[in-house]
């Protein structure tokens, strides 16, 4: 987590805000889908990346006149990944 501020004039403000984190979930005995639950010995492993990042810009005109524009990104990647005992050859 990254956050910054800058108060670049007494009436305006920038304000920066980034936030990351990697995780990774092994379910041993995954939920049933459409094609129905998988057998034990087959876990699925699940990676996540999640990315926040918001910059914004705050400037007072007066004191009830307060004007802020904010700009955002968000993003969710997951891999899912069943791992296989075994190959068809085998």
């Amino acid at each position: 987590m990254t956050n910054s501020d800058w108060q670049m004039s007494e009436r305006s403000k920038l304000a920066a805000r980034f936030f990351f984190a990697n995780s990774d979930t092994i379910y041993s005995l995954p939920q049933a889908n459409f094609g129905g639950g998988t057998a034990p010995g087959f876990p699925v492993s699940v990676k996540n990346n999640f990315r926040n990042f918001t910059l914004t810009h705050s400037y007072i005109f007066n004191p009830s006149l307060v004007n802020q524009a904010v700009v955002g990104f968000h993003r969710t990647f997951a891999v899912f990944d069943q791992s296989k005992v075994f190959n068809y050859s085998q």
